[in-house]
């Protein structure tokens, strides 16, 4: 049985963005747009664990917070300005949703930009664009890539 050590990938890849973003013929740095379920405590790991990855990389990152007193108005408001934003070039919206905006979760997730979402749900999925898979299981995807068994 062979063990699969993601950890040492992950770190070449960051690595990689990171010498990309800082060399002198790159202009064009991302930016991750990340709207924080900040009273889900598995939700604010993750994020901080993103927002450390964005700055050792060298990506901007904006994030908002919501909470389950935020209403339908105040987080396609703040879908829609991380959409405007030109320096935004990918947005990221936390699951799970507070239970007061669950009913709203295909209209939430259709605002985002298409050209700008990341880990979308399964029925937001293009399947010939990775982009649009869903974090772990691309991530298990890349692993397998990276030992040759996919």
């Amino acid at each position: 049985m062979q063990l699969l050590e993601g950890a040492k990938i992950l770190l070449s890849k960051k690595n990689m963005i990171k010498e990309f973003l800082n060399s002198e013929n790159n202009s064009n740095i991302p930016g991750l747009g990340l709207i924080i379920r900040e009273d889900d405590y598995g939700s604010l790991q993750y994020a901080k664990q993103l927002i450390n990855d964005c700055v050792y990389t060298g990506i901007n990152c904006v994030f908002e917070n919501i909470n389950s007193n935020t209403d339908i108005n105040s987080i396609i408001n703040i879908i829609d300005a991380f959409n405007k934003n030109e320096l935004i070039t990918s947005i990221l919206l936390q699951f799970p949703l507070p239970n007061n905006l669950k009913e709203y979760e295909k209209e939430i997730v259709n605002r985002i930009d298409s050209r700008k979402i990341i880990d979308a749900p399964f029925w937001k999925m293009d399947l010939s664009r990775e982009d649009t898979w869903p974090g772990t299981p691309y991530g298990i995807y890349l692993l397998l890539k990276y030992y040759n068994l996919h």
